[in-house]
């Protein structure tokens, strides 16, 4: 067998002839195979749990969420500012504390200086006069063991933490009243799968959803564009609401 033959297996290399041969035969490479139906989640799973929702509410960016769970971020995302806040309030105080010794000091200084050149205008008192290794030595801590002489380390600037929470899907600030309740339709045949609201048209992953914002009725986009947007005046087909663009929220496939 020469050294470039197709089948050999001897080489250390796996060459592009073996690489496109494995994936023709095994699939191995392929998108139709990484991307399978196992590695994206239901359309009606939470964003957080990645399990089924039974409680669901949908973000105005269309992200799906167990109602429990995504309170709990919210409520874990404002126990953190309370922590930041505190620990911000503290260190404002120290800086405005370090700062108010510092110009105490600084007028003590100047007090002593004042002084001395007052004494040493009187008769008999000649000026003192301190060399820089003297005023370099008083400079120094002596009595280091204190805790309160000890020096610290530099602590930078802590920045004031952001109030608002954000989703942790899109990024975007989120607050309670952004949730939407979605309330899914079931089968009838199957009380597992659901369907449209209005049409009865099986939902998924690969039938595009909206959620309509006045009730929470989740349909397809293909019942948005036809019995919807259609019309002159956008209504909502079950109830007669007037609809604008902003109440229909378009669901994010699972993944």
């Amino acid at each position: 067998m020469s050294r470039h033959g197709k089948n050999c297996t001897a080489g250390a290399v796996y060459t592009y002839h073996e690489k496109k041969k494995d994936s023709l035969s095994g699939g191995y490479g392929l998108q139709k195979i990484r991307m399978s139906k196992d590695s994206m989640n239901e359309f009606n799973a939470c964003c957080l749990t990645l399990q089924p929702c039974v409680n669901p509410v949908v973000t105005p960016d269309g992200f799906l969420y167990e109602r429990e769970s995504i309170l709990e971020y919210i409520f874990h995302q404002k126990k953190e500012y309370s922590k930041k806040l505190k620990a911000y309030q503290n260190r404002m105080k120290k800086l405005s504390d370090e700062r108010e010794l510092g110009e105490k000091k600084i007028a003590t200084s100047k007090l002593l200086q004042f002084k001395r050149c007052e004494d040493s205008i009187l008769p008999g008192s000649s000026p003192r006069v301190t060399t820089s290794a003297e005023d370099k030595r008083s400079k120094e801590i002596k009595s280091f063991w204190i805790p309160t002489l000890t020096p610290d380390s530099a602590q930078g600037d802590i920045p004031k933490p952001d109030k608002a929470t954000y989703c942790p899907m899109s990024g975007n600030p989120l607050s309670l009243r952004d949730l939407v309740k979605v309330s899914f339709k079931a089968s009838v045949d199957d009380p597992k799968k659901f369907v449209c609201s209005v049409t009865g048209d099986n939902l998924g992953n690969s039938v595009p959803c909206a959620v309509l914002r006045p009730t929470g009725d989740v349909v397809t986009l293909e019942c948005v564009d036809k019995l919807i947007r259609s019309a002159g005046e956008m209504t909502h087909p079950i109830t007669g609401q007037s609809l604008e663009e902003q109440d229909i929220i378009k669901l994010k496939k699972g993944g």
